[in-house]
């Protein structure tokens, strides 16, 4: 990295044999992480601030504290104190805060999912106790989920109770007196299992059989979106189009679309959205009502200002106050933006691998502009050009 002084430009590490792994901005000046140590910015210099030997991979900061992760263990530094959090033994992979605590994930020195380890102080205690490993970490309100291979364990307080799934659990919500999780089969790249709802109460839980679940949360509601199996590719991928149903506290409730393919669910500016492949629908207390809007397959949306577009697959859709317009650009939509007063409608080409033109939009019409080769990434502004 360089530090910028004036109109010339210095290296750091100048010491060779430094290899920068991380930056972080901090409310106590930037860090940096290496290799060999982590280093804070005091001025034009950067003054070293743990022992030599020290790989920092990752730095965080959480209420005031910053919080290093490396290959031989975590380490927090508050009150110009570092201090060691874990053993050397534990490679810390994610540094996270839940249930009003700091909680460490890891692998053992073998390679293993280590359990989770809860900051008490500047002591690091494991859940839950033996041999599980904990992969990941949900928060719901009074309670903190540890994701195991097929189980999963609830804690609140010091308490902590197993959850038998039978599934790893990749995804997690709450919908009033329930827990509804979307899984995968235990194992490396483990395909989707199946839709379980979780009883928060006597912690019960139920399947459902929805192929390939995603779960979204918009405008106070939970719904999934499913695939309805027409096939299995060669992987054995369940292949088809995507259904949605609402969530409850006691089962899916399927939204009726017809044919349609349920391409994602969004809220912007306080309105639900179901994108889908025929058209774009509004989501209102339960009810699903046509927005009177052409007929494309729409994919996302963007705000630049005050006017909300429409992504589709062959241009986009701009809703202003009542009005609607629309533009055509015979080629995927990813974004658009406005700069220096213009707006402009950004594309993709071969199935959305590779930029597209870049279209700017004049009254009405969108005019395509691009580059000899290739195709536009982005349309930036820079002093004033």
């Amino acid at each position: 990295i360089f530090l910028r002084a004036a109109d010339s430009l210095r290296p750091f590490p100048t010491k060779e044999g430094l290899d920068v792994r991380c930056l972080l901005n901090t409310s106590g000046g930037l860090w940096v992480g290496t290799d060999n140590g982590a280093f804070r910015r005091r001025g034009d210099r950067f003054e070293r601030m743990t022992a030599s030997g020290v790989n920092v991979e990752r730095l965080a900061e959480i209420d005031g504290t910053l919080w290093m992760r490396g290959r031989t263990g975590s380490y927090a530094f508050t009150e110009d104190r570092l201090l060691r959090v874990t053993d050397p033994f534990l490679q810390v992979t994610a540094i996270q805060k839940a249930g009003g605590r700091v909680w460490l994930l890891g692998t053992t020195e073998g390679g293993g999912a280590s359990p989770a380890w809860r900051v008490e102080g500047w002591l690091a205690s494991a859940f839950p106790h033996g041999e599980a490993g904990v992969s990941r970490i949900f928060e719901t309100p009074g309670a903190v989920w540890l994701v195991d291979q097929a189980r999963m364990y609830r804690v609140v307080g010091d308490d902590w109770d197993p959850v038998e799934t039978g599934f790893e659990v990749s995804a997690l919500e709450p919908a009033g007196g329930s827990i509804w999780c979307t899984t995968k089969q235990p194992g490396f790249h483990g395909a989707a299992g199946p839709l379980l709802r979780i009883d928060a109460g006597t912690l019960e839980v139920e399947p459902f059989d929805l192929a390939a679940p995603l779960l979204t949360t918009a405008g106070g509601n939970l719904f999934v979106t499913h695939v309805v199996v027409e096939e299995l590719n060669l992987f054995g991928t369940p292949m088809g189009k995507r259904a949605i149903a609402r969530l409850d506290e006691r089962a899916p409730q399927p939204i009726r679309l017809g044919d349609s393919d349920v391409k994602k669910v969004i809220e912007h500016q306080g309105v639900v959205w179901l994108l889908t492949s025929s058209g774009a629908l509004r989501f209102d207390e339960g009810k699903v009502e046509q927005a009177h809007l052409p007929a494309l397959s729409y994919s996302g949306i963007s705000s630049p200002q005050d006017c909300t577009w429409l992504l589709a697959e062959t241009g986009a859709v701009r809703l202003c106050g009542g009005d609607v317009t629309i533009f055509e650009t015979e080629r995927a939509v990813r974004d658009v933006v406005r700069v220096r007063g213009n707006t402009w409608i950004l594309t993709a080409d071969n199935m959305g691998q590779e930029p597209g033109p870049a279209y700017r939009v004049r009254g009405g019409k969108a005019v395509a502009h691009s580059p000899s080769e290739g195709g536009v990434t982005a349309v930036v502004e820079h002093r004033n050009k």
